[in-house]
């Protein structure tokens, strides 16, 4: 039986295997695929996307339309996950496939991967960590780099404001950009 809290919107034409577990609030649109896996509060999912067994996902976190998350990945709180993006499991797929043992994405909290990102299996994308769009990732990522290309390369670090106080957060990924949380431009007061 599928495990779920209240308040929670799933399309009609979702797969939804009987060993998922949902959080409260949670979104899952049409054609998505969810088996085994354990979905936190406030969570959105999108059109198409997948998320294999073991696959845990944090609180507030919104996989876009045709992601593919692949067993047994681990998602932070507040993670934004681009539509066609792919984290997978396996550094060199061959077959047969004996003895194979899946290796997982770990995505700490507050992360960005953008569409059609991929992640190469046993990668760590750090805390507060920006993939761009289309980066092909397959060394983990320090927690607040912004990485691009392929292979993915640390292109500028993202600032820490408020560290140490209760709203601490990543600053903005640009520089020419003030923060959305606190109007600073990369520490600076907004003129």
């Amino acid at each position: 039986m599928l495990k779920q809290a209240t308040g929670n919107v799933i399309s009609k034409l979702a797969l939804i295997c009987d060993d998922v577990t949902l959080g409260r609030n949670v979104k899952v649109w049409h054609w998505a695929q969810l088996r085994g896996c354990t979905l936190g509060d406030g969570v959105m999912v999108g059109a198409k996307a997948s998320i294999g067994p073991g696959c845990v996902i944090g609180d507030q976190t919104r996989i876009g339309e045709d992601a593919q998350i692949h067993e047994p990945a681990a998602v932070g709180k507040y993670v934004f996950i681009g539509p066609q993006a792919f984290l997978g499991n396996d550094v060199a797929p061959m077959v047969p496939r004996e003895g194979w043992v899946p290796e997982p994405v770990v995505v700490g909290d507050h992360a960005v991967i953008g569409a059609g990102a991929k992640i190469m299996g046993g990668v760590t994308i750090g805390t507060g960590a920006f993939v761009a769009m289309g980066a092909v990732v397959i060394r983990d990522v320090p927690a607040g780099a912004v990485v691009a290309g392929n292979p993915a390369v640390v292109r500028k670090m993202r600032a820490k404001h408020m560290e140490g106080t209760a709203f601490e957060h990543w600053g903005p990924v640009r520089d020419s950009e003030p923060c959305a949380w606190c109007k600073l431009y990369e520490g600076k007061a907004t003129p």
